[in-house]
């Protein structure tokens, strides 16, 4: 049947186009943003373990913020990489 040719190339366009927006820089930076937010919360949770010890206690408070600090720049600049790259090559 042609239609169901026409949408198996559909769909393998999509998935196309996603591979390409997510496997890029921008998935990349995205991913780093990520991983660094999850590293915030762990720093977190260590900090409010910690809470006894006032100098264990501020300095991974300090990681945890510097984390999260890192965290949501990286995680801005990568979607917005990801969506200025799906904008610029919507069909492609």
């Amino acid at each position: 049947m042609p239609e169901d040719d026409t949408a198996a190339a559909r769909r393998a366009q999509a998935r196309r186009r996603w591979a390409e927006r997510w496997f890029s820089p921008g998935g990349l930076f995205t991913a780093v943003g990520l991983g660094n937010l999850v590293a915030a919360l762990n720093w977190n949770a260590i900090a409010k373990g910690r809470a006894d010890v006032a100098e264990a206690f501020a300095q991974a408070w300090v990681v945890s913020d510097r984390y999260t600090i890192w965290g949501l720049a990286l995680l801005v600049v990568g979607q917005a990489m990801v969506t200025r790259r799906a904008l610029r090559d919507p069909a492609a």
